[in-house]
Parts: C-alpha cells; sequence; structure tokens
C-alpha cells in the first residue's frame, strides 16, 4: 500500500482492495501467525481508509471464506497442529 498510496495521492484518486481473510474476523486454534496476520490487513485498511478517503482513494478489504486445503481440513478438524507441520 505504501507504494500505492503515494501514486494514487499524487493522482488524487484511487481504489484499493487488500485481501484479508474471514479468520480476521475470528480466530481459530494452531494458525496464531496466519491469524494474526488477516487482523493485520485489517487493522491497516481500516486505519488507511480515514486517512485517505478525503483525497478520493478508498480503502477496503475482502474476507474471503474458508478454502478446501489440507490446513482448512486440519483445522475445522480441531487439529491443534494445523500450520505447524513440517
Amino acid at each position: 500500500m505504501k507504494y500505492e498510496l503515494r501514486h494514487m495521492d499524487r493522482r488524487g484518486s484511487g481504489e484499493i482492495v487488500n485481501n484479508a481473510s474471514v479468520g480476521a474476523l475470528t480466530g481459530n486454534p494452531g494458525i496464531g501467525s496466519y491469524i494474526a496476520s488477516k487482523h493485520g490487513v485489517v487493522g491497516l485498511t481500516r486505519t488507511a481508509t480515514p486517512e485517505y478517503i478525503k483525497k478520493g482513494i478508498y480503502v477496503n478489504a475482502v474476507n474471503p471464506g474458508l478454502i478446501d486445503t489440507q490446513i482448512a481440513r486440519d483445522v475445522v478438524s480441531g487439529d491443534e497442529r494445523a500450520g505447524y507441520r513440517k
């Protein structure tokens, strides 16, 4: 966003859509680092929005749901080691 915002600020308008996760709105055991990073994306988006809206720059985030992957299956099954396997 740092570089996008510089360009958009000079131009006087723009739109940014950040990719977060439904996990940013909840929490799940075993994937704390992932959840923390997605909370960070949402926090950054919520901070940038009021800072740049008056400059004609809109910042939003999407929060897609669960994707069928091994880690997702492990989380759903309650495997607390999900995301920590090598």
